[in-house]
C-alpha cells in the first residue's frame, strides 16, 4: 500500500511539473555583433555594444538602451538575453535580408513564411519579428524562443 502511495505522489509530481515548465515550442539561433538571445549575458552586451544609455524595468525584467538596439533580460533566466530589439542599426542584414526601411511588401516577399499582427510580421521559421508603421519597417527584434 505505502508503495502505491508513493507511486502515486511521484507521478502526480512528475506531471504537475510538466505542466508548469514553460510552453516553448521553437528555440533560435539568431545573432547580433556576436551577441546571441538564449547565450549572452550582460557582461557580453556591455563588451561588445560600449556605453549603457539607459535601463528601463519591465513588467518581469529590464530592457538596456545602447546607441542601436535595446536588448531584453527578462523571465525565468534573469542572465541571458530574451531578445535583441534593433532600432537603428540600419547596416543590419538579418539572415532573410530584410533591413530597417524595408517597405512591408519587399519584406514579405524575402520571408519564406510568416504571420502578420497588426503591426508586426512574425517570421516562425527564424524566430523574427518586424516592427512596422504599415508602411516600413521599424524595429527587428530577434528571438530565443517561441512559445505556444
Amino acid at each position: 500500500m505505502k508503495l502505491n502511495i508513493f507511486i502515486v505522489l511521484f507521478l502526480f509530481f512528475l506531471t504537475g511539473s510538466a505542466y508548469s515548465q514553460d510552453k516553448r515550442i521553437a528555440y533560435f539561433e539568431n545573432d547580433y555583433m556576436g551577441l546571441k538571445p538564449g547565450y549572452s549575458t550582460l557582461e557580453d552586451i556591455k563588451n561588445i555594444l560600449g556605453k549603457l544609455k539607459e535601463v528601463e524595468k519591465t513588467s518581469n525584467g529590464h530592457n538596456y538602451h545602447f546607441e542601436e538596439v535595446i536588448v531584453n533580460i527578462s523571465g525565468k533566466d534573469k542572465e541571458h538575453i530574451n531578445t535583441i530589439s534593433i532600432v537603428s542599426d540600419k547596416s543590419f542584414f538579418c539572415p532573410n535580408g530584410v533591413i530597417l526601411g524595408d517597405t512591408i511588401e519587399t519584406t514579405q516577399k524575402k520571408l519564406k513564411k510568416y504571420k502578420t499582427g497588426k503591426r508586426y510580421l512574425y517570421d516562425n521559421t527564424s524566430g523574427i519579428f518586424y516592427w512596422h508603421d504599415a508602411q516600413r519597417i521599424t524595429k527587428i527584434v530577434l528571438v530565443y524562443s517561441a512559445y505556444k
